[in-house]
């Protein structure tokens, strides 16, 4: 069995007060001689259903203001929806209906971007500005099924999936509120995998490989120039799990694919992902929103059997504890 020192690179600490608590910490207070933990617990509850029902959806904001827009089914939908934390309510359209786009930025400002139809998927990009949406610059590659992260003027874009013939993508394009321009690549291509963060901190995580089935833990982070892999998950997923946004140290991945729809939940600490508590219903093909790993949420998706409009919101909390002996 591994010792603490092994696990978190220090012994366990003498303080006269309990410091500031970071996940995972252990130590004793010698002011009142107990040993100490930082503990942390989080759970789903059921959200306000969305207007729309479906699934291949592209959700951007945090868990208490959020923009929902597209998705599957035929006619695909163009449909849009806020969110302010208690109720969805439906806003301007997007100029084109798709189904697995992509989006990053807040429910203020956002660009919609990527997509299917056609087959080979388009590279048409919307920017939203809290009314309306606008069509503007085009992405260098055309895809669907790809992942985002960032805002409205510093977007990025990476990975996906064109078809026929089947090809899988490890493409990254930047978008500077005007253009895309291209970067590195990803190290592993893949498509229907999830994306949070910023444009020079963002996570790459799990998704489909080369076939629609064949799946990878692998997750990717990238600091601005380059992908670097990193702890992979617990559990790979594709079709499009959701994923909470990224802080540097805190994300929450849900929901997705394992050869069937999934309701298992990991929560990223910066090092590790940890399993946690499932969501109530298990579903591929949705779509998710957060502030980072303590409060996101997820909405809409396929549970095996008909399309979702339900939405699921996670909320973690934290506290000192003492440890006790027998």
């Amino acid at each position: 069995m591994a010792t603490y020192k092994e696990i978190r690179g220090i012994n366990i600490q003498h303080r006269d007060a309990d410091p500031t608590a970071v996940e995972g910490d252990v130590w004793y207070n010698s002011g009142t001689s107990k040993l100490k933990m930082y503990a942390s617990s989080g759970s789903w509850a059921s959200g306000p259903n969305a207007n729309e029902t479906g699934q291949q959806r592209a959700t951007f904001g945090t868990s208490t203001s959020a923009v929902s827009a597209g998705g599957d089914p035929s006619p695909l939908l163009s449909q849009a929806e806020t969110y302010d934390g208690s109720s969805w309510s439906n806003i301007a359209d997007l100029n084109t209906g798709g189904r697995i786009r992509t989006a990053a930025g807040t429910a203020a400002a956002a660009i919609v971007f990527l997509g299917n139809p056609p087959q080979a998927g388009y590279d048409n990009t919307e920017l939203w500005n809290g009314s309306s949406w606008t069509e503007v610059n085009d992405l260098g590659t055309a895809r669907y099924g790809a992942a985002g992260a960032g805002t409205s003027t510093a977007g990025l874009a990476f990975g996906g999936f064109t078809w026929p013939p089947s090809s899988t993508k490890n493409e990254t394009e930047e978008f500077d509120g005007t253009n895309w321009t291209e970067q590195n690549n990803l190290n592993t291509q893949r498509h229907t995998h999830a994306g949070a963060g910023t444009q020079t901190a963002a996570l790459c995580i799990s998704g489909g490989d080369a076939g629609e089935d064949e799946r990878v833990t692998n997750v990717e982070s990238y600091n601005g120039t380059s992908w670097t892999e990193i702890n992979d998950v617990n559990t790979a997923r594709g079709r499009r799990g959701a994923c909470g946004n990224v802080s540097g140290t805190s994300a929450i991945f849900a929901a997705g694919y394992t050869g069937s729809q999934s309701a298992l939940a990991e929560q990223y600490d910066g090092t590790s992902w940890t399993e946690v508590g499932d969501l109530s219903t298990a579903r591929r093909w949705t779509s998710g929103a957060g502030n980072d790993g303590t409060n996101s949420l997820v909405v809409g998706g396929y549970d095996g059997s008909s399309n979702l409009n339900t939405t699921e919101v996670w909320t973690f909390s934290a506290s000192v504890e003492t440890i006790a002996f027998d």
